[in-house]
């Protein structure tokens, strides 16, 4: 049973039946580029945002894995500069990050919070899959939804410590309506008897 526990809780790679590589979101130091093993996650919340310009999905997808910074360099837009264009001038804002956003993006109170929305709604749906594809991998057939809050949608809070079976998955994807994304999670049941 230990080694089942403990199986579950490891943190290397492991290959899962359906052939994907689950990885971990460890962050070894914070002032490091984080790995995540993202696949096609944030290119998924990318093409599917209206505020980033097509073509400049890569750029901002370099900047999501950590690779460039569109919002750390030295090219900052003047207070003059961000009133011109209706942005709230106390935000420290980049004229790289600006050049990415559509005119909707640029609409948007706070754009650099649309894209730590996008950030976490992929890496959070990312530790989900892999969490779950964990739970497959040793067994588990039962599984609660957990971590519904005030501000989730109305079936994360109907759902919330709720018993499913393995379609857990599915149904997540099909009814949460949570705006900008899920923040409950998958606790596996696991039966000792």
């Amino acid at each position: 049973m230990f080694d089942l526990i403990k199986s579950f809780f490891s943190k290397k790679n492991d290959r899962v039946s359906g052939g994907e590589e689950c990885q971990t979101f460890v962050v070894e130091d914070a002032d490091e580029p984080v790995e995540t093993g993202d696949g096609d996650y944030f290119l998924k919340e990318l093409e599917a945002c209206p505020y980033i310009k097509v073509e400049a999905r890569n750029k901002v997808l370099d900047h999501l894995r950590q690779k460039v910074s569109l919002l750390k360099t030295d090219n900052k837009l003047t207070a003059g500069e961000k009133k011109e264009l209706g942005i709230n001038p106390r935000l420290s804002i980049t004229k790289e990050f600006i050049e990415v956003l559509t005119d909707e993006g640029m609409a948007l109170g706070n754009p650099k919070q649309m894209l730590e929305d996008l950030y976490y709604k992929a890496t959070i749906e990312k530790m989900r899959d892999d969490g779950f594809a964990k739970a497959l991998k040793v067994g588990v057939k039962k599984y609660k939804l957990e971590g519904a809050s005030s501000d989730s949608c109305e079936w994360c809070k109907k759902s919330n410590g709720k018993e499913f079976d393995m379609n857990i998955m599915e149904k997540i994807k099909t009814n949460c309506k949570c705006k900008p994304y899920s923040r409950c999670f998958i606790s596996p049941v696991v039966d000792f008897d």
